[in-house]
């Protein structure tokens, strides 16, 4: 018998200027990650899963940013 195996491979967060706005997006085909930010980095960063303004345009998911706010973001499986 042959054991079948899935490797999800992570997706690559694309990030565009445009303006004062900050254009994030990946591709629509990894709809197992979901954007997460947060305002700061270190060890006691706390990470939050953003929906909000999320859309999907064409083959990707798309989020703009302000670029006077201040946010780290990753692509992370759910």
């Amino acid at each position: 018998n042959m054991a079948r195996t899935t490797r999800l491979v992570r997706p690559t967060l694309q990030f565009m200027r445009a303006g004062g706005s900050l254009i994030l997006s990946w591709p629509g085909s990894s709809e197992e990650f979901a954007l997460w930010q947060t305002p700061a980095l270190g060890p006691l960063a706390i990470w939050s899963l953003a929906t909000n303004g999320v859309v999907r345009a064409g083959d990707n998911f798309v989020r703009t940013n302000v670029m006077a706010d201040t946010a780290f973001s990753r692509l992370r499986s759910l």
